[in-house]
């Protein structure tokens, strides 16, 4: 099994509501585990122009949302 394949639990899926995220720590990186109808997905806990947590934001059609300041 090569380092891609490896599996690192962290909750109980159940734990995961729709549209609720989850904040974990995976080997010392904050992420982020979403549920979008029978699927999870874990990204980076980081807001790309802000670099706030998206854990604190809003998750609407599938789509996690930052409520960070807004871009100018």
């Amino acid at each position: 099994m090569s380092d891609t394949d490896k599996w690192i639990e962290v909750s109980d899926s159940a734990a995961i509501g729709e549209n609720q995220a989850l904040s974990v720590d995976v080997d010392g990186e904050p992420v982020v585990i979403v549920r979008c109808g029978a699927t999870l997905y874990a990204v980076e806990n980081r807001c790309t122009h802000d670099g706030e947590p998206l854990s604190g934001g809003e998750l609407e059609d599938c789509e996690l949302i930052c409520l960070g300041v807004p871009l100018q």
